[in-house]
Order: C-alpha cells, then sequence, then structure tokens
C-alpha cells in the first residue's frame, strides 16, 4: 500500500527536495481550505456583509451561529432601512431578521454578539443604525438588542445628540458592572461633546436593560473616537474586561495630521490604561479594533489595530496591522498590505485557534485589493498566532468583489478542535444581483488527527494517528509518513508534504516501518478514514527524548502519486 519504488526513484531524481518556508511565506502546508458554509444575498445594493460577528448559540443546538448586517437593504421599500441576519453554525440555515423601521437609518451597519443578557439561556446580540433618528434627531444613531432565542427587540438604545452616528461601531463586552451579565460597548464617532467638532465618544451599557455603565469622550476635534470599539479582553490583571477605542483620524505623532490612534480603557472604571498611536501620518491606525487573546502567554489579553493607509516600503496605501500587547503596549507582530492601494487593516479580527497550535491567530482584511485584472476583488489574510507568520491569503473573485470588508472570529463547528472563521464580500455580485453580497465559514480540513500530544519513553503509550479524509477519497490508498527534523515543507511527486527528510522519513517512505507503529500503510474506507497506531513500549524511543515526532499522511492511487496530504501533527517524546 505504500508509495512504489518507481515513483520514489522519480521523486528523488527529480521533484523531491525540499523548499524553505520563505518561499511560501509561512502558508499552511496540508489539508485544504473549503467554504463550511456560504450564504449570498439576492437584493441589489444591499452591501449584505458590511459587518459579521460569531454570536454564539441562539437556538439551543450546540453551535454557536453568526450574524449579517446588510445596512443598505430596503426592507417593505424602505430606501437603506437595512437589515441584519442570523444564520445557523450547524446547517447555515436563516434563524432570525431584523429589519430597519425607517428608510436610511442602515441598521446592520455594525453588529455584535452578546452574552445572554435576557437570562433565558441563549445568546442574545445588537445592531447598530447609526443613521437613524431617533425621536426625530438627525443622525443621532440608536442600537437595537435582540433575544437571540426569540428573535425579538428586548430594548432600544436611542442617542439624543444629533449627527453622533452612534451604532457606528459595537461590540459584546463581558460583566463589567458586577449584576452577572453581559454588556457591550458602542462608538459615537461624530458627538461634539464640549463643542469639540467630530471628536467622539465610546459607551458603555448594561446588557440587561442599556442603562449607561461608562462614557468615554474625545478631548480633541476631529479624531473620530469611536470609529471603531471592541472587548479589549483583561488588559490589566483586575479581573475585568476592558475595552479599546480607535480614533481613526487623530494627529499625534507631532502634529502629523491623521497618524490614528487606539486607546485602551478599564472596563472596572474607564480609566485610560493604554495608548496606541499610529506611527506616521495618514496612517489611519484605529479604523477597525480587536481582541486577540493572550498571544505571549504573559496571563494578559492582546490586541490587534489595523492601520489600512499606511504606506510600508513605500507602497502607498498597502496598510498593515499591529498586533500589541495589551498590558504593556509592546508591538508582537506587524503585519503589511502586499500591493499598493489594497488596505490591508480595514478591517481585523482574533479568531481564535485556527491551525491547532493551541495559540489563537488573527486576520485581516484588504478589500481594495486588485487581482487578476479585477479591480477591487479584495483579499483577507489568515495569520498565525504563534509567530505572525501568514497562514493563508484568500482571494475575492470577482471585479468590486471587495472580499476582506469584513472578518470575524467564530467557535469550532466541526468538533475538531480548530476554529471556523467568517469572511465577507460586501459588493459580490451573486446570480447577477448587482452588489448584493457573500459572506463564508471558512474551514481548514486537516486530514490527521491524534489522541494525544505526547508519549513517555520510560513507560510506554499508545499513540492513534486518525486519518480523516473525505468520501471522495473514499477507496484510495493512504500512507503516513514521519519526520523527527521538521515540518519542511518538501516537494513529493508534484505535491508538499509537511515533513522534513531524515531517516525516519525515508524508512517509511521505502515501506520499511520501524517496529511498534502498524497501519501506516493501508485503504480510505467509505468515507475517506484510516487508522495508524503507534504502540511505544517501555524504554523505547530513548533516541528520540525531548524531541517531537512530526506525522503527515497522503492519500494516493494504489502504487501512484498523492493527491492529497494532511497537515503535520506532532508528538513530543518525554522521558
Amino acid at each position: 500500500m505504500h508509495l512504489s519504488s518507481s515513483m520514489l526513484r522519480v521523486s528523488l531524481a527529480g521533484t523531491l527536495g525540499v523548499l524553505l518556508c520563505s518561499g511560501l511565506g509561512a502558508q499552511i502546508v496540508g489539508g485544504d481550505w473549503i467554504d463550511f458554509h456560504q450564504v449570498n444575498s439576492l437584493e441589489t445594493d444591499s452591501r449584505f456583509g458590511f459587518a459579521v460577528a460569531g454570536i454564539g448559540d441562539i437556538n439551543g443546538d450546540g453551535f454557536a451561529d453568526y450574524l449579517v448586517g446588510a445596512p443598505e437593504a430596503d426592507p417593505n421599500g424602505k430606501t437603506n432601512a437595512g437589515s441584519a441576519f442570523v444564520y445557523s453554525g450547524f446547517d447555515n440555515s436563516e434563524l432570525c431578521r431584523v429589519d430597519g423601521a425607517n428608510p436610511k437609518s442602515k441598521l446592520g451597519y455594525s453588529v455584535a454578539g452578546l452574552d445572554d443578557v435576557d437570562g433565558d439561556g441563549y445568546a442574545d446580540f445588537a445592531i447598530g443604525a447609526p443613521f437613524a433618528d431617533p425621536a426625530g434627531v438627525s443622525n443621532a444613531g440608536q442600537v437595537l438588542v435582540i433575544s437571540g432565542q426569540s428573535c425579538t427587540l428586548l430594548y432600544k438604545i436611542p442617542f439624543d445628540e444629533p449627527e453622533s452616528n452612534f451604532g457606528f461601531s459595537i461590540d459584546g463586552m463581558p460583566d463589567v458592572d458586577g449584576d452577572g451579565f453581559g454588556d457591550l460597548v458602542v462608538g459615537a464617532p461624530l458627538t461634539e461633546p464640549g463643542g469639540r467638532v467630530a471628536a467622539g465618544s465610546a459607551l458603555v451599557y448594561s446588557g440587561v436593560n442599556g442603562s449607561l455603565i461608562h462614557r468615554v469622550d474625545s478631548i480633541v476635534a476631529n479624531w473620530w473616537f469611536g470609529s471603531a470599539v471592541s472587548n479589549a479582553g483583561d488588559t490589566n490583571g483586575d479581573g475585568v474586561a476592558d475595552f479599546i477605542v480607535g480614533a481613526t483620524f487623530a494627529d499625534v505623532i507631532n502634529g502629523h495630521d491623521n497618524a490614528g490612534a487606539a486607546l485602551i480603557f478599564s472596563g472596572a472604571d474607564a480609566s485610560k490604561l493604554l495608548s496606541i498611536p499610529g506611527q506616521n501620518p495618514t496612517d489611519m491606525l484605529g479604523n477597525a479594533v480587536d481582541c486577540v487573546g493572550d498571544l505571549n502567554g504573559n496571563g494578559f489579553d492582546d490586541v490587534i489595530v489595523g492601520i489600512y493607509l499606511a504606506e510600508p516600503n513605500g507602497r502607498t496605501g498597502a496598510g498593515g496591522a499591529y498586533v500589541v500587547d495589551g498590558q504593556s503596549g509592546a508591538l508582537l507582530f506587524r503585519v503589511i498590505g502586499e500591493t499598493k492601494w489594497e488596505k490591508l487593516g480595514w478591517s481585523v479580527a482574533g479568531v481564535g485557534d485556527v491551525n491547532g497550535d493551541g495559540i489563537p491567530d488573527f486576520a485581516a482584511g484588504a478589500p481594495t485589493a486588485d487581482l487578476n485584472g479585477n479591480v477591487h476583488a479584495g483579499k483577507a489574510y489568515l495569520y498565525s498566532g504563534a509567530n505572525g507568520k501568514l497562514l493563508h491569503r484568500f482571494e475575492g473573485e470577482g471585479q468590486e468583489f471587495r472580499l476582506g470588508q469584513a472578518v470575524a472570529g467564530l467557535d469550532d463547528l466541526d468538533g475538531d478542535g480548530c476554529a471556523e472563521f467568517l469572511v465577507s464580500a460586501h459588493r459580490a455580485d451573486y446570480a447577477g444581483a448587482g452588489e448584493s453580497g457573500t459572506v463564508w465559514v471558512k474551514q481548514h480540513l486537516r486530514y490527521l488527527y491524534t489522541d494525544v500530544s505526547s508519549v513517555s519513553s520510560g513507560a510506554g503509550g499508545t499513540v492513534n494517528f486518525h486519518v480523516d479524509f473525505t468520501a471522495a477519497e473514499a477507496g484510495l490508498d493512504y500512507t503516513l509518513l514521519c519526520s523527527a527534523a521538521g515540518t519542511g515543507p518538501t516537494w513529493l511527486y508534484g505535491i508538499q508534504v509537511p515533513l522534513s527528510p531524515d531517516p525516519l522519513y525515508h524508512q517509511l517512505l521505502n515501506g520499511n516501518p520501524p517496529s511498534g507503529l502498524t497501519g501506516c500503510y493501508g485503504t480510505l474506507d467509505s468515507m475517506g478514514k484510516g487508522l495508524a497506531t503507534l504502540v511505544n513500549p517501555p524504554g523505547g524511543m530513548w533516541k528520540f527524548i525531548g524531541r517531537e515526532i512530526y506525522a503527515s499522511a497522503l492519500a494516493h492511487p494504489s502504487g501512484g502519486a498523492p493527491i492529497k496530504c494532511s497537515v503535520a501533527v506532532s508528538v513530543l517524546v518525554e522521558p
């Protein structure tokens, strides 16, 4: 069942070789990216996907669901009243629709998942309508808080300051006021506190009843403070979640215009904890902000901020993003746009652990990237939270798709231990409905899993390698390869394998598995599955103590070249 010796000879003589990671960025080698779900709007110019959010489980099926805003939808003929939709993370069915009540209010301009704020056991959510005129106050804006379980309005938070665009940005927060229920933060970037034009404000409200907990106002005019807001996690270790606010037009570097800034405030008392300034004129830092979790293991949550008009290496408007230690403000990672005017950092998100290494990852959108002759096709990038390297690049497929308009984290929907996440293209043209919009739930199929992450040399133990291709590969042969030298990648007969060649690798490639490793050659069953098992006796594998053994599975016709390859999984050999 192993790869044929004739194929091996061709591979070694021709296409087998080691390819350094620098040649491919650090993109995930092995497995396949699929659209776990896709949902399309059929309403022309609705801007479906302008905003997206994972929102927890609203229907009690045990799977997280997701929320999509379409702020230029025309429900019941009301121009730009806007709509928001909730879809099942399990089967992609529509669970809830909320329509704007008045023209041009643009409900769905911002969306956010909330904790269970009404105590019914189901997650709830919030929708921003920043151009609404509550009580006739022009463009004051308002936020609707909706019951996830019943899809009914729990309450509204109307604003009373004209032209403030309250609800321009929103996010759910854990409990900050100690009542046992989650809360929410709202941005109003055009308020005029103290007469300061377009200074902006950020406000934290009780999730239970919408009462005001904190209000923070910009002390400088024209900052657009509140253009983005997010839960920041606990950045100061007091046990209460904090919040981050973007001020896209802040002038903070020696008077340079529009460098931008993001500021973190205490959820406990709204005191300022940290400032993150833009580094160059027109960086526009703070247009997008999010919490990414604790990436450096210091016990404090970290944040990501977009710099969508930055000019890295002279590439005008290429953009980028900073990932910053939430406690100290130290720069952890900087990612930059690849081409001029792609505006990387227009959207940013912490997306959970996508690649299965135990560390949360992060994503950023570049919606105005030009690709293959398609103007503004757009891109979205996924990065490793462990080292900041590129894991994958998603590309828009049509003119003015603007893929990457929004990105957002979502929970693990299929039980493989890795998170799925959301990407939108709010101007995608589906089935001839011009600029209607599309949203995808992206998933990485890994094709190989282990039931343990380590094995003891002294005590011995068993490791099961679960080969998990799809039913489309049923009946093909599989081969399990291993290496103690690393994850390559290596070209093997036209396919990349995430292993570095060493004696163990070549031993398995030649059909001579080491003692104790069985089932490494076989035929995939009707579901595309197989099983290999390593039985390590007490005292075995002593040569590998302190090292990791990496494994990858290949699917291939009998005696033929591989057509699919899994990711690399690792097992640490302990004393």
